[in-house]
């Protein structure tokens, strides 16, 4: 039996995807916070998990940012 190929992946190294992809975490995060505000959480518990989230998104957004500081960019 042969082993099967490795699993490649593409992460393209240009300033452009990093600014891409924090536009779109920003944009989801303007989203859902618009959403919280708005009084769509059913119950504390779903606003917990909304708001969990929201800090999940914002951790994202600084790692980008970090590692764009690690890139030199």
């Amino acid at each position: 039996m042969t082993d099967p190929a490795p699993v490649r992946f593409f992460v393209p190294d240009t300033p452009q995807f990093m600014r891409n992809l924090k536009a779109k975490l920003r944009e989801e995060f303007q989203t859902r916070d618009y959403a919280i505000a708005s009084g769509v959480a059913g119950d504390y518990a779903d606003y917990r998990h909304r708001v969990g989230e929201l800090r999940g998104l914002e951790i994202a957004i600084n790692l980008c940012e970090e590692a764009e500081k690690e890139m030199g960019r």
